[in-house]
């Protein structure tokens, strides 16, 4: 990916009024707009990559209802939308508005975990992003454009930004790590042969420890119907709230009301709750330890797992995660679990590898007010030795 280069003026028109700028040679036209239909969601997701597939309309309604507006961060979520000629959605860009400093900086919208993206049609990558590099020249006010956490890997953000450049817009990148990956054998059995003696019998151990104390049981819950997830939720909560976390210590996923309200929401949606899957570990009638995560084309995304600090002593994360990877190899037939990041003398236990970088692309137009807040960056990072003030760790909260 090469640096930008170049610079060009900058024609403003107020966002989300139909503002569009047409690429003709492809015919590709896009759009700022507020809430693109169905039928719009149904044409892009049929493009996109299958392991991106979670990054629909249900997620980003769900993450705006939950989370938006908040302190600095306007909502409702917006996007601009790419058509073809016939008028066919093949792509949008959701993004809020976050104040900094005064400043108005676009950021690309969605729960932080795993990651974000930009849904469009594989096929099309190369014409949507120079439509929408186009039209987000004609953004108004805008210093900055964050796109992130994505992957390195990421064809359509990587496309975006390249795009972007062409029209003379800078860069700066945060690099927050590998997330880790655990590769599935073809059966459980040759995968947990692969995880030791020592871990297969202190997952042995600490359940039967647990059940000389009193009933103890490791729930699944996999694909339940619209409703029915909310006590499942409710019981994820429950755990987050005698865990650790209960000390301020880290970020809830499930604990407190927005954080109930995204869930509920999101898994109310059959395709979503289908896809979905909770691993609860119950000792003497009581939710103790969880894992729960989300499939997407071949990859499970693990996105949280907690133990009551009750239980700490009897290694509750290992007896859930095993019946997680259970579920994905002889359940499912996936090919990876996606752990993400941090944690990773736990992850490599299971025999995680470092997959995609998840990087923050930071990207600055060619306007005054752009070239002074990459100024600004750049003389910041200089003085302290860190990318970019303040983004350079990852942030605790699901808004990011």
């Amino acid at each position: 990916m090469g640096p930008f280069t170049g610079t060009s003026s900058t024609p403003e028109r107020v966002p989300c009024q139909g503002a569009s700028h047409p690429d003709m040679r492809q015919q590709f036209q896009s759009a700022f707009e507020r809430d693109p239909t169905p039928a719009d969601w149904a044409a892009i997701s049929a493009g996109v990559d299958e392991e991106q597939r979670f990054l629909d309309k249900n997620w980003f309604e769900s993450w705006s209802e939950a989370y938006l507006p908040k302190p600095r961060m306007q909502g409702p979520v917006q996007y601009l939308v790419t058509r073809d000629a016939q008028g066919e959605a093949l792509g949008a860009l959701p993004f809020v508005v976050v104040r900094v400093a005064g400043l108005r900086i676009l950021s690309l919208a969605g729960f932080y975990y795993p990651l974000r993206g930009i849904p469009m049609h594989a096929e099309h990558r190369d014409e949507v992003c120079r439509s929408m590099a186009a039209t987000l020249r004609s953004y108004r006010g805008a210093a900055a454009l964050r796109l992130g956490p994505v992957e390195d890997e990421d064809a359509s953000v990587r496309a975006l930004v390249e795009a972007l450049g062409a029209h003379g817009w800078s860069r700066q990148i945060v690099d927050h790590g590998p997330q880790q990956i655990v590769p599935l054998a073809a059966t459980f059995d040759e995968f947990s042969f692969g995880l030791g003696q020592n871990l297969r019998r202190n997952i042995r151990k600490g359940v039967n420890r647990m059940r000389r104390e009193g009933e103890t049981e490791v729930k699944a819950f996999r694909g339940l119907p619209a409703g029915e997830w909310d006590r499942v939720i409710e019981d994820l909560a429950l755990v987050e709230a005698r865990s650790w976390l209960a000390h301020g210590a880290g970020e809830p996923r499930f604990l407190g009301e927005s954080n109930l309200r995204f869930w509920k929401r999101l898994l109310r949606d059959p395709r979503t709750g289908r896809n979905a899957g909770a691993w609860l570990l119950y000792h003497k009638g009581e939710p103790v330890a969880f894992s729960f995560a989300i499939d997407s084309g071949g990859c499970r995304y693990n996105f949280a797992g907690q133990h009551a600090e009750a239980v700490d002593r009897y290694g509750t994360g290992w007896i859930v995660d095993n019946d997680l990877f259970r579920d994905a190899i002889d359940g499912h037939g996936l090919k990876s679990v996606n752990l993400g990041d941090g944690w990773a003398h736990y992850k490599c236990r299971w025999g995680a590898v470092a997959g995609a970088r998840l990087l923050d692309y930071i990207a600055f137009p060619p306007s005054v007010r752009g070239r002074l807040f990459h100024l600004a960056m750049r003389l910041r990072q200089r003085l302290s030795r860190r990318k970019i003030p303040g983004s350079d760790t990852a942030p605790t909260s699901a808004t990011g």
